[in-house]
């Protein structure tokens, strides 16, 4: 599910952009040879992509348009768009380490999400159904009768 911003621009010109850290997971922006409006004293050499959005992922901005950290990371590190989701195997969604990436599909994704505050069973994906729930009396007279 490569997404419209990824389709506009390659890995390659991602690549000449930015440099990745394999081992932190921090993106840097590269000096730009054809720097007219004061980048280069500005940002080169410095941290990129360090804005979190309220899901916890960072994000940054390219020719415009935001892009997740982790897929950009993907991409410099392997040379094409992830075809589908990224994993984080820790489970935090600001370790962009290559080590910590996976590929994932949907499914798989969401099984890995920890626990819901709300959980009341202490079960991954158990939920009560209001319109099946009876209770122990009710049990008793349809076992009774």
């Amino acid at each position: 599910m490569v997404t419209e911003k990824e389709k506009g621009i390659s890995p390659s010109e991602v690549s000449m952009l930015l440099t990745y850290d394999t081992e932190t997971g921090k993106l840097y922006w590269k000096f730009r040879v054809d720097d007219a409006g004061g980048f280069n004293v500005k940002y080169a050499g410095k941290e990129a992509f360090t804005s979190i959005e309220r899901k916890g992922y960072k994000n940054g901005r390219i020719n415009g348009g935001n892009m997740k950290a982790h897929r950009v990371a993907w991409a410099i590190h392997y040379g094409e768009w992830p075809e589908d989701q990224i994993d984080h195997i820790n489970g935090d969604k600001s370790d962009n380490r290559i080590c910590n990436l996976r590929p994932a599909t949907n499914e798989y994704n969401c099984r890995n999400k920890g626990m819901s505050s709300r959980n009341t069973s202490g079960y991954n994906g158990v939920s009560l159904c209001k319109g099946v729930a009876f209770g122990l009396a009710s049990i008793k007279r349809i076992i009774l009768t």
